[in-house]
């Protein structure tokens, strides 16, 4: 063998080290980066009572003007999950912005966070008003919808707690459980006895988890599809319904059912059901009802890029679905803001994704 060869082949050879070591090392890097956001929404949970603390302002803001009393034995309860969506999708952009600085800066933020509010410096500024409009607005609906179907209910304002859904999900029980125990102790200081839920990851804390992690648990959880579904069962004529001109053009839209509404609380197909009674037709994709595709959540944190694989991917089974006629612009209905953060941040076209609240309120003439 000649030395040239030789050469060439030892260089080949280094080459294909030096490779692999900056693979290892940039795994290396994504898992010490995971491990160190664990450690802060635990810290964050433990110290702050929630997992991307935000101010009693933000997170009360669309109860504004709705004069809904405080507490009561049955109360509407959010989990902080529509406000936290626009804070956490600045804060996302912001970290992808500036990552190599940001993945460098977390074992000091660490450190820092047990006694400063890293989560929430990091959040001002960074909500797009629109957003914050837009998630308090489906709030505001579900209210108003309630409102309608008769339910009497109040709400906690600064005395709600976040339910504790990501930490679940992400496996960090030990601070889940001590914080579902604390949310549970104060519910029963305040008399609550029953809690209406508006999105699936809320409901199943307290439907399935809570019971099982938290030793005498007894608060009843309901959500508002539910009591909606039961109001137009008892009186069909809750909302003044479609005019003339909805009639004569029947209003389609995709569904997309949550994967914890569909499979683990088993509410596949309540919102298919929904629209049909009040006039809409509801369209399910290939990859619906128990079998729905997931959207990608709960794991912007820590895999964005995955996230963002996945979301897109879910956009496509609504595209294949359409006929040509319909130029790809049949709106997408969710009922967890989990899944509309993921899929509105997915499409590429005109394709509007929307919560079912503003579906209920605008197309069926609530009043």
């Amino acid at each position: 063998m000649n030395s040239a060869m030789t050469n060439s082949r030892m260089d080949g050879n280094l080459n294909k080290m030096s490779s692999n070591m900056n693979m290892d090392n940039n795994k290396n890097a994504q898992t010490d980066r995971k491990c160190h956001i664990l450690s802060m929404l635990s810290q964050n949970l433990s110290i702050r009572r929630s997992a991307f603390p935000l101010s009693s302002i933000s997170l009360t803001a669309w109860a504004r003007g709705l004069d809904i009393r405080r507490g009561g034995s049955a109360v509407l309860y959010t989990g902080h999950m529509y406000q936290m969506i626009p804070y956490l999708k600045g804060a996302q952009k912001r970290q992808s912005a500036i990552k190599e600085v940001s993945d460098k800066m977390m074992p000091i933020a660490r450190l820092i966070n047990p006694f400063l509010n890293l989560t929430g410096i990091m959040s001002l500024f960074s909500a797009n008003k629109n957003d914050i409009k837009r998630y308090n607005g489906y709030l505001r609906n579900i209210a108003v919808i309630l409102k309608k179907c008769g339910i009497e209910f109040g709400y906690l304002y600064g005395l709600e707690d976040y339910a504790g859904t990501l930490l679940y999900d992400m496996g960090v029980y030990n601070a889940f459980e001590r914080h579902a125990d604390r949310v549970f102790r104060r519910l029963k200081r305040l008399g609550i006895k029953t809690v209406i839920t508006v999105e699936p990851h809320t409901t199943e804390m307290f439907k399935k988890i809570y019971p099982m992690a938290v030793d005498g648990f007894d608060i009843e959880a309901v959500t508002y599809l539910e009591l909606l579904e039961h109001a137009l069962k008892s009186n069909g004529n809750i909302f003044s319904h479609i005019n003339n001109a909805q009639k004569r053009q029947k209003k389609a839209v995709w569904v997309h059912d949550s994967c914890v509404y569909a499979r683990h609380l088993d509410m596949d197909g309540i919102i298919a059901s929904l629209l049909k009674k009040t006039g809409i037709e509801p369209l399910i994709p290939y990859y619906g009802g128990r079998l729905t595709h997931c959207c990608g959540g709960p794991i912007e944190a820590l895999f964005p890029e995955k996230t963002s694989q996945i979301a897109k991917r879910r956009i496509e089974h609504f595209k294949k679905g359409e006929n040509e006629g319909d130029n790809g612009h049949i709106p997408v209905v969710t009922a967890c803001p989990i899944c509309h953060l993921n899929l509105h941040e997915a499409v590429s076209d005109k394709t509007v994704v929307e919560d079912v609240s503003n579906v209920f309120i605008n197309d069926m003439r609530i009043m």
